[in-house]
């Protein structure tokens, strides 16, 4: 029997549950495609967590301060713990140990980070 659910102009077919484990993937890629929308600010992407003790993507905003983006399928009290301890490393990250943590590499993150980014210590 399908489920409908009511969107705001039509009935929409509400999807199966997926396999565990799809909702992080699906997650990470609606939000990372979405960012700035989300955000409602523009963003300076650092670096994609890699491991559970990074935050899904360390960013900087148009002041140049530390932004961390999670995903999480649940919010628990340990993803919110691990989201704030991520919050709170980001915030502690001098200039350099951001650039050491850009994608595109430490040299041309100067280049790359918007100039307010300069003002970090």
């Amino acid at each position: 029997m399908p489920l409908f659910e009511v969107d705001a102009e039509r009935p929409v077919l509400v999807q199966p549950p997926q396999p565990a484990g799809a909702f992080g993937t699906d997650a990470q890629r609606v939000v990372d495609g979405n960012l700035e929308g989300l955000l409602g600010e523009q963003i300076f992407p650092v670096a994609h967590g890699s491991s559970p003790d990074e935050p899904h993507l360390l960013a900087l905003d148009a002041a140049g301060l530390p932004v961390v983006i999670e995903v999480s399928a649940e919010l628990t009290e340990a993803a919110l713990t691990a989201a704030l301890n991520h919050a709170g490393r980001a915030g502690r990250l001098t200039r350099a140990e951001l650039a050491a943590r850009y994608t595109g590499g430490a040299a041309r993150f100067q280049q790359a980070s918007p100039p307010s980014t300069t003002t970090c210590p």
